[in-house]
Order: C-alpha cells, then structure tokens, then sequence
C-alpha cells in the first residue's frame, strides 16, 4: 500500500467536502473550512502548487477528530 504524497489543494479540497467539512471563506492565499464538531477551522493554503504530506495529515487528523 503506498504512502501518502504531496497533493494539490484542489483535490484536497475534495477530499474535506466529501468529510462533511464546508468551505466558508478565503482569506488571502488561504481557504478556510469548517465542520461540526470541531474546535477551530482548518486552513488550507493554496499558494503551493502541493501541500507537502505534513499539512495533509495534521489537517486530516483534525477533520476525523469529532468521530
């Protein structure tokens, strides 16, 4: 099973929607989604042409963390 790579914010942004979060704004380079449950808002910055494995996972984890 391979490892997680470097992907584009768009497909992430995918991949959050399809986790129940909603986009609500952007603010500069940066997109901001929010889901019930959560404490803060996850921000996802789509200056980078990929977000490196690092934000994928720490963004994924706090997404997944109110089940």
């Amino acid at each position: 099973m391979p490892g997680l790579t470097p992907t584009s914010w768009q497909k992430f942004d995918k991949v959050l929607i399809k986790l129940g979060c909603q986009f609500k704004r952007k603010k500069g380079s940066h997109r901001v989604y929010w889901k019930a449950g959560l404490n803060r808002p996850l921000i996802i910055p789509e200056h980078n042409q990929e977000l490196p494995v690092f934000v994928i996972i720490k963004q994924l984890t706090a997404a997944r963390s109110d089940q």
